[in-house]
């Protein structure tokens, strides 16, 4: 990783996707399961669903453990630190192999277009 900047500014772009995307899970799927909210449809419901299942079956009982442990707010960090911290993991995990696709692709450029030695 020569310049970190081409690594993690995707990969902080791709964090910020995801937890907004967590975000909006929580927000639409419940009220999409009650009736109240019309279905998105197919794969985007289908994604959305999981995120939130994750966020409140497994997320949310550790929360809930940290926030009865000690206060309420730290559970809510607790919460939104974890949604973060794989969201973040995540990104790592998709961003990688681009990252080291596109750097072997720029030396396999560079040792191409440096000149030819001719012997003489």
């Amino acid at each position: 990783m020569t310049d970190p900047k081409r690594f993690w500014m995707p990969v902080l772009s791709l964090t910020v996707l995801f937890c907004a995307l967590a975000a909006v899970a929580c927000w639409v799927v419940p009220g999409v399961r009650e009736g109240t909210v019309p279905a998105i449809g197919g794969l985007v419901w289908h994604a959305l669903g999981v995120i939130q299942l994750l966020v409140t079956n497994v997320y949310g009982p550790v929360a809930a453990r940290v926030g009865e442990a000690t206060t309420r707010a730290l559970g809510v960090a607790v919460q939104v630190a974890l949604t973060g911290l794989s969201a973040l993991l995540l990104s790592v995990a998709i961003w990688y192999p681009f990252y080291l696709v596109r750097g072997r692709s720029r030396s396999v450029t560079k040792t191409s277009d440096a000149p030819a030695s001719s012997p003489e």
